[in-house]
């Protein structure tokens, strides 16, 4: 990003600080840049030696009846939102809506047999795909080109989230209220290629999948996965050893 796209502002001390000013940031999702500004009182935190500007004005409020979640698609802004729908009985409708001014709005009506969107990912590799879990023990993944359901999966217990793994495409994982983390390749429609039973049975409520990095081989996928016990690390491919697990280590993170 370049330098001139930043105003800096009036202070630049290195250590926690509140200060008034006028400021402008732009935030970066790849090589596409969020634009905010902020007016008035700013505060800074020493954070990896660099002052943390936190401060925001309200720009535009977007009022949306009945939304539950949301993502962003931020190289085409715009904001993809899972919500109840008052005016067609109370179904469950994802609501696709432009972040630039009329602040244009598609409403995508979903079929009865999908209720409850408890997490909504768009692919970062491909935006014109939706990932959601629903709490009616459905996985599913929408075309924003055309608003159709591409691959849909039967689950066997409620769906808390889901993820798209960062280095393959093909593979998204489900965390069900049961502490099961299931993988899915969209190459298989069938079901699911792991069921993984977790520590306990504690709902799985968070899961993001690592990049690929010199700390395990290209063919190992890495998961992080969150319950109220804390976190867990689970590898996915690669070699194992005689005793242990053949797709899958662990470990957990306890609090």
């Amino acid at each position: 990003m370049d330098s001139s796209d930043i105003s800096q502002p009036l202070s630049d001390s290195k250590t926690s600080e509140y200060t008034t000013g006028t400021f402008e940031r732009r935030f970066g999702s790849g090589n596409n840049i969020i634009a905010a500004r902020s007016y008035g009182e700013t505060f800074g935190s020493n954070l990896c030696g660099q002052a943390s500007i936190c401060s925001f004005k309200l720009e535009k409020e977007l009022r949306v009846a009945g939304a539950r979640v949301f993502d962003i698609d931020a190289s085409n802004q715009i904001l993809l939102i899972a919500r109840r729908h008052a005016g067609i009985g109370g179904k469950d409708v994802l609501t696709k809506m432009s972040l630039i001014p009329p602040y244009d709005r598609d409403d995508v009506v979903l079929p009865s047999s999908i209720s409850s969107i408890r997490d909504l990912r768009i692919s970062p590799s491909n935006t014109n795909l939706a990932l959601f879990a629903c709490l009616g023990k459905k996985l599913a993944v929408l075309s924003m080109e055309n608003n159709n359901i591409i691959v849909s999966y039967d689950l066997p217990a409620a769906a808390w989230t889901c993820s798209w793994d960062l280095n393959d495409s093909n593979y998204i994982y489900a965390g069900l209220q049961n502490g099961y983390l299931l993988v899915f390749d969209m190459r298989q429609t069938s079901g699911p290629v792991e069921s993984l039973k977790g520590l306990t049975n504690n709902p799985i409520h968070t899961v993001h999948s690592l990049s690929s990095n010199t700390a395990f081989p290209l063919c190992v996928r890495t998961v992080i996965s969150a319950s109220a016990i804390g976190l867990c690390l689970w590898r996915f491919g690669g070699a194992v050893t005689e005793g242990e697990p053949r797709s899958l280590y662990i470990s957990c993170l306890l609090p």
